[in-house]
């Protein structure tokens, strides 16, 4: 656990790193302009023994080399998550399409139904036969619009990776 909380700047180290002659807390010292050039100190020696510090660099480069490693890290993770991401984004893909499957087959079913109960009525009765034609159309409009639907998201391009790209991954 570090103790203390970074006050200010830029750098990516700071209560992190400790001297390699003492062992205690690297300082930061920014300077510049803007304040912008960070250099990591050791004042351990310089507050208890009133001589010079022990080691001062350049936060710069060890600043990118530290950030090139967690990089370098944690990219196979990153890929893996990726991965993981498109084949939940497939399987997504698989329960929509399903679902619509099932919705074109519950319009079916209706639109059945409505064409059973608009058979057996008596055509002598215009009312309730215009009522029932009625119903029929509107199931089978409903089961037209679920049939392009369906179709329309089965046309749309997989996101899955080929076996290929994902063993170049």
């Amino acid at each position: 656990m570090v103790r203390g909380s970074v006050k200010r700047g830029s750098s990516l180290l700071p209560g992190l790193l400790r001297c390699g002659h003492c062992g205690r807390k690297l300082h930061i010292a920014y300077s510049g302009t803007k304040g912008v050039v960070a250099r990591y100190y050791c004042r351990g020696s310089m507050l208890n023994h009133a001589s010079p510090s022990c080691i001062s660099f350049g936060a710069l480069r060890v600043d990118q080399r530290v950030s090139e490693e967690v990089l370098l890290r944690l990219e196979p993770l990153g890929i893996r998550l990726s991965l993981d991401a498109i084949e939940r984004n497939r399987v997504s893909d698989d329960e929509r399409v399903r679902h619509k499957e099932l919705a074109l087959e519950q319009a079916r079913y209706e639109a059945t139904r409505a064409r059973r109960q608009y058979d057996a009525i008596d055509p002598d009765n215009r009312l309730v036969a215009a009522e029932l034609e009625r119903r029929w159309n509107d199931a089978l409009a409903t089961q037209a619009q679920r049939q392009a639907e369906l179709d329309a998201l089965r046309e749309q391009p997989a996101d899955s990776l080929s076996s290929a790209a994902r063993d170049e991954l």
